[in-house]
């Protein structure tokens, strides 16, 4: 069969536009996040010592009615459908890096955690954690994320520890036990090493050689400094932690800045304090 030089030319271009938009997609499905269906958790301790729950991805949530808003709502639980009933209504105080928070915002800090209650939504096989205070700002279509870390009981838990695994989960309010979000969706990546990054600035310009450390939540220190231009980056800090940074310099003073580390931080920056 033979072509006209403008059959030609319509044929490559239809070509090139195929080529073009299979690369696309492949790329979109390429860059975009991994997401998974349910809260992917493990379990240490129990039977006579304290108990560590662990969210190894970050779960998103989106708010679906009004039960988790409004003046009336305590801090939302986020609940892991049918895990079992470590603590048998005994609900326990605990520490460590799990945080949650609304759009993006101010990370919030899992306190409580608790089986063995029954009432609307919640049955006594499901585990749940929730913080000290209501979620701010949270409003029906809000997107709330429980960022992956581990917590651990501050007394010793009898029961033997719920079995690893994946498992449905969903907010409900503190207050009456009723579901208020659709199931989360657990996102990657897991806990591995991300990096912060930023600058040391003193009167409009990068401060050189200013020391900057980094404290992790187990009290470990990492420090280094800056560079010619006042940059600096800490490599494989542990995703999921909350980490506090500050910087010392013999002539300037710097607020310290505390972050709850889920990705990789650019821009990070110190001004001195004038």
């Amino acid at each position: 069969m033979l072509y006209t030089a403008s059959a030609l030319r319509a044929l490559f271009t239809t070509r090139v536009r195929v080529t073009f938009a299979l690369f696309a997609l492949c790329t979109f499905f390429a860059l975009a996040p991994a997401a998974y269906g349910q809260a992917n958790l493990t379990f240490t301790g129990g039977s006579g010592t304290p108990l560590t729950t662990t969210l190894t991805r970050s779960v998103s949530y989106t708010v679906n009615n009004a039960n988790c808003t409004g003046a009336a709502s305590s801090s939302p639980f986020f609940l892991f459908d049918e895990v079992g009933n470590p603590f048998g209504a005994s609900q326990s105080s605990v520490t460590g890096t799990i945080t949650y928070s609304i759009n993006g915002g101010v990370a919030q800090t899992i306190a409580f955690e608790n089986s063995g209650v029954t009432v609307n939504s919640v049955t006594a096989n499901d585990l749940y954690i929730f913080g000290a205070q209501p979620l701010p700002g949270v409003a029906n279509g809000s997107t709330v994320v429980l960022t992956f870390g581990s917590i651990t009981t501050n007394f010793n838990v009898a029961q033997v520890r719920p079995a690893d695994g994946s498992y449905t989960a969903f907010l409900v309010n503190g207050n009456n036990g009723i579901r208020c979000s659709t199931n989360g969706v657990a996102l990657g990546p897991s806990a591995a090493g991300v990096s912060i990054s930023g600058r040391v600035i003193a009167n409009g310009l990068g401060l050189r050689n200013a020391q900057v450390s980094l404290t992790d939540g187990q009290g470990n220190v990492r420090q280094g400094r800056t560079s010619s231009f006042g940059y600096y980056e800490f490599d494989e800090v542990t995703a999921g932690e909350t980490v506090i940074l500050a910087v010392q310099s013999k002539q300037f003073q710097f607020a310290p800045r505390t972050v709850s580390v889920t990705d990789n931080i650019a821009d990070l920056d110190f001004t001195a304090v004038q």
